[in-house]
């Protein structure tokens, strides 16, 4: 019987190590890079229109867009991690 608590607790100490060593390393280097794809993609064609052909949208308009995310999206980057604790 003592035996087989031990291969157990074994076994489990072998899954956190894979865990902790193995799965979340790979996943934040994929994360990083999905994130950073993402950043490229929401700001690339703004920033080709910038560069390329001079065009810069008005303070206002920015801000604009700025006030309407925050007041769409604004709750939930508040509610949403703390969700994940309760």
């Amino acid at each position: 019987m003592a035996g087989k608590q031990t291969q157990q607790r074994s076994k489990g100490r072998e899954k956190e190590e894979v865990y902790e060593e193995e799965f979340i390393p790979y996943i934040h280097k994929w994360g990083r890079r999905a994130n950073l794809l993402a950043v490229a993609l929401s700001f690339g064609p703004a920033l080709v229109l910038l560069s390329v052909y001079g065009i810069l949208p008005p303070t206002g308009a920015i801000l604009g867009g700025f006030v309407s995310v925050i007041g769409a999206w604004g709750a939930f980057w508040l509610v949403e991690p703390i969700s994940y604790y309760r």
